[in-house]
């Protein structure tokens, strides 16, 4: 096997037990559907420390994430249980807040694209007739 240090073992994330800790902030990474016995959502979240959290759909948190983009950063808060005054049955209410990303900065030195390299070798073949811009660029 390759180098042991460089591969990250892949577990399930931890589930968000918001009456511990009742607010939960990161990145919106990912929506599994259809999950578990009553097909529900699973949102997963990452903290600023890298760690992801999952969090379990319910009918709130579902309508709400239909709001929110992947990447977006995220800040669910939860409020307790409500009494549905329709049904009378108790339901578990939260907030969602939601804020783009916020813009890591470019390296220093990044490396050519490769959009630029492929103008600069249809510019070096010669004899081609063909225009730069109709260059076959990989996009």
């Amino acid at each position: 096997m390759a180098d042991s240090e460089s591969w990250q073992k892949v577990e399930n994330s931890e589930v968000w037990d918001f009456e511990k800790n009742p607010e939960l902030t990161g990145a919106y990474v990912l929506r599994e559907e259809n999950i578990g016995p009553n097909a529900s959502n699973l949102y997963h979240i990452e903290l600023e420390n890298g760690k992801r959290i999952s969090v379990w759909g319910n009918t709130i948190l579902d309508n709400r994430f239909e709001l929110v983009n992947i990447g977006e950063e995220v800040k669910i808060i939860y409020l307790g249980m409500e009494k549905s005054e329709k049904t009378g049955r108790n339901y578990r209410l939260f907030d969602l807040y939601h804020r783009p990303a916020p813009f890591k900065k470019a390296e220093e030195n990044p490396t050519k694209p490769a959009v630029e390299e492929a103008i600069e070798e249809k510019g070096k073949l010669e004899g081609s007739e063909e225009k730069v811009e109709d260059a076959d660029l990989p996009f």
